[in-house]
């Protein structure tokens, strides 16, 4: 399964929180309110559905000013 946590650009060093609520903010999906700026981040992700819920943890990485610089880490290797 995959599902998109944050989002970022090229040329901007923020990256955006991302949920359905982002895309009431076009061209980019990016809610001001919710930019984070270049560090690593603890991000709890909580999926809920009939008859499941699942939490997992992850390192948000933001650096740099491209979008190669945004990616998901595990918190505890598998």
């Amino acid at each position: 399964m995959l599902l998109d946590v944050a989002i970022k650009q090229d040329g901007v060093t923020d990256c955006f929180a991302f949920n359905n609520r982002s895309y009431l903010f076009p061209p980019n999906w990016s809610n001001p309110a919710w930019a984070l700026s270049s560090a690593t981040y603890w991000v709890s992700v909580r999926i809920v559905a009939a008859e499941i819920e699942e939490v997992r943890v992850f390192y948000l990485v933001n650096q740099g000013n491209q979008r190669n610089g945004l990616r998901l880490e595990p918190t505890v290797p598998r």
